[in-house]
């Protein structure tokens, strides 16, 4: 399907729009004081799994040459916070994958890739995806064939090591 230039810039707009309400959202739910109830945080990302899902099938994945990069990423950010529909994260994941590398970026089909992969039950590839065990602690979910870690992170743009990465998630 042709897009005019406004639409690109209209969609553009809304997905780094979308995608900055939800950061904020989630952010505030996890002030101390007076956070933000993760029912709305929970709402707005429904709502934009919706608006992604039609921008999607009317236009396919909103890549960084025709959204440009930042809402191209954005766009990614929501499909990764679209947990209650893993049918349409796995969709999201294929599309991403079928286009040529400087469509999308690589790292963000490593966070996707083990998000995807966490949801269904399976082991993920890249050591991204962590859970929160109590307020403050988070254990690594389990990762496949973790002697090849490191090379599979680098492969797709991840350039903090392993064991800074996981330094950092644990201890935030």
């Amino acid at each position: 399907m042709e897009i005019t230039r406004s639409e690109i810039e209209n969609l553009s707009q809304k997905l780094k729009s979308r995608g900055q309400i939800d950061w904020d959202l989630t952010i505030g739910s996890q002030r101390p004081e007076n956070p933000v109830e993760w029912k709305e945080v929970e709402k707005s990302r429904r709502n934009n799994t919706s608006f992604l899902k039609e921008t999607v099938k009317k236009y396919g994945w909103p890549t960084k040459i025709v959204v440009g990069s930042a809402a191209s990423h954005w766009a990614w950010y929501i499909a990764q916070h679209s947990d209650h529909n893993i049918r349409f994260q796995e969709k999201c994941l294929a599309k991403m994958k079928e286009l040529p590398t400087d469509r999308v970026e690589k790292y963000d089909l490593a966070y996707l890739e083990d998000r995807v992969r966490v949801n269904l039950g399976q082991r993920q590839l890249y050591g991204t995806q962590y859970k929160e065990i109590s307020e403050g602690f988070r254990e690594m979910l389990p990762v496949e064939n973790s002697n090849r870690l490191e090379k599979r992170r680098k492969e797709m743009g991840l350039d903090e090591s392993f064991e800074d990465y996981h330094k950092r998630m644990i201890s935030e």
